[in-house]
């Protein structure tokens, strides 16, 4: 159900993020044939694969009677098909078929709003403007591609926070010392080094290499206490709400890609492909397993985090020398009209 008391603040939100590509579902989430209700940006979509693997998005209303289409099939031919008078829909949103009406014509005005959509690196992304007004090209996750690799796509993960406040932790240096113990994080080691942060000429990244002196999580699975080592982390955030990170467990190398899909101004959803050397890889369920260790505690802390929203105003938060990626994270974010200004709406949305 769309929010209806969303804030002046929430819907700045939501323009400023709608010309950007998100993620909306796993690639082996949509099957040929099959529908697929998503919200991204508070917009309520259907999404659907043709037998032939073509994929389609457009708003879950059908144009006759409000009928969701999520809940309708899809046709031989691509078309999703309106579960209350078969009315059908080709992925430009224009009707093709009106069965009370077999001989036509069929009205200009019958047909939704179709949307971009794309896949890559085992993700359904879409964008909700038209081709050619995009802020900015889809995010590449190279290391999916890469000839050698095997990727890995995870559990999706709800977070109850807006999309800002979940990337903004990933970027975060100084709390695996606090949070992540259990894991890869040095509690003998609470200090950060001076790092720098770059940022491409376009503005669309946003890259930070860090040495931490942290513990080789490897002995998870085999019972034994990791040694300290440095473990180099090599970020590079693509703007706005997806990130690559490079770095190695143990002796083996591996790529961290994650992408967040913005449900609504203030809720959230995780993507994230893990790629290694073919010949390196571990199991599904042991990836599993691993990142999660990581993302629950995070996410158990992040959506204790008041507002909801990320204040991109830097005099709202307090910040130190080692906050350096996040405060060029959030400048960025108010360049192109993120809401700098924000107000905790939790209590009156309980």
């Amino acid at each position: 159900m769309r929010i209806q008391d969303t804030t002046a603040v929430d819907e700045q939100f939501l323009r400023a993020a709608r010309p950007f590509w998100h993620p909306v579902a796993r690639s082996k989430d949509v099957d040929p044939g099959q529908t697929v209700a998503v919200t991204l940006l508070e917009e309520e979509l259907v999404l659907w694969r043709a037998p032939d693997g073509r994929l389609g998005l457009a708003n879950d209303l059908c144009v006759h009677r409000g009928t969701r289409l999520s809940k309708g099939t899809v046709s031989d031919d691509g078309c999703v098909r309106c579960p209350y008078h078969g009315w059908m829909y080709d992925a430009t949103g224009a009707c093709t078929l009106i069965p009370q009406l077999p001989d036509g014509p069929i009205p200009a005005k019958a047909r939704v709003s179709a949307h971009q959509v794309d896949e890559h690196a085992g993700i359904v992304w879409a964008c909700l403007v038209p081709a050619g007004e995009e802020a900015r090209a889809r995010p590449e996750f190279e290391s999916t591609e890469q000839r050698g690799n095997y990727s890995y796509v995870g559990d999706v993960m709800d977070w109850a926070c807006q999309s800002g406040r979940q990337i903004e932790n990933f970027l975060d240096i100084a709390h695996f010392s606090v949070i992540h113990i259990d894991v890869f994080g040095n509690p003998n080691v609470m200090e950060i080094d001076h790092f720098d942060v770059g940022r491409s000429d376009d503005g669309w990244q946003l890259t930070t290499l860090y040495n931490y002196p942290g513990v080789d999580p490897t002995g998870m699975v085999s019972g034994e206490v990791g040694s300290v080592a440095d473990i180099e982390f090599d970020y590079r955030v693509e703007i706005p709400f997806a990130v690559v990170l490079g770095s190695a467990i143990g002796d083996l190398p591996y790529v961290l890609s994650i992408a967040n899909q913005p449900v609504t101004a203030w809720t959230c959803k995780l993507y994230w492909v893990m790629s290694v050397p073919e010949d390196r890889a571990m199991p599904d369920e042991i990836t599993e397993m691993s990142e999660q260790m990581v993302f629950h505690p995070d996410r158990a802390v992040v959506e204790t985090q008041r507002p909801e929203q990320l204040p991109v105003d830097l005099q709202a938060e307090l910040h130190l020398p080692f906050d350096r990626m996040s405060v060029a994270y959030r400048r960025r974010l108010a360049e192109l009209g993120f809401p700098e200004k924000v107000g905790d709406v939790h209590a009156a949305r309980m």
